[in-house]
């Protein structure tokens, strides 16, 4: 019987994951940043301007440039001076993040609260991960960004496959352990 059960298990979770409809394609503005990125004869003002067209990974790039881990002595507060202190790799990175976390809209109101809470848990994640691999020397520094970023990317699949039930284990977690 344990057996069983354990197949049904894995048949749900299989069949979950191949009905994946709920999760956006990447939006057109990280498209078009990533071909720019790839392209050597683009410069930070190139990847401003395609920046700028989509708020929401404008707002993010701008939060994390004048967030205290970055302990600049002014604000930023325009799009194409964040990227000229990041640089196009950091900037890379952020709106992969964006993308995955944040934009595009899921189908349900539970699926969209959890992916946001995950990818505010990924994004800090993330940071100190960059900051311990420049602090130890680790390279490449992209490559320890990248895994804080999406250590949880399979909460991100659950929260939009299983919205109702991936709530019910992060409350569970949270009550039982003090966990989310």
């Amino acid at each position: 019987m344990h057996r069983s059960n354990d197949g049904e298990k894995h048949r749900l979770i299989d069949d979950g994951l191949r009905d994946m409809k709920g999760l956006p394609p990447l939006p057109s503005v990280v498209q078009q940043a990533t071909a720019l990125m790839e392209n050597k004869g683009s410069g930070s003002a190139d990847l401003a301007r395609v920046v700028s067209q989509d708020e929401v990974i404008t707002g993010k790039i701008l939060r994390v440039v004048n967030s205290a881990f970055y302990g600049l002595s002014g604000k930023v507060s325009t799009v194409s001076h964040a990227v000229a202190l990041l640089g196009f790799e950091q900037v890379r990175l952020l709106i992969l993040g964006v993308a995955l976390f944040e934009t595009g809209k899921v189908r349900s109101e539970v699926a969209t609260h959890n992916r946001e809470l995950v990818g505010q848990h990924s994004f800090t994640c993330a940071r100190w991960a960059q900051a311990i691999a420049k602090h130890t020397r680790y390279q490449p520094v992209e490559e320890a960004f990248m895994g804080g970023l999406l250590h949880d990317v399979g909460k991100v699949l659950l929260a939009v496959a299983e919205p109702k039930q991936f709530a019910a284990a992060i409350k569970l977690a949270h009550t039982r352990h003090g966990l989310v």
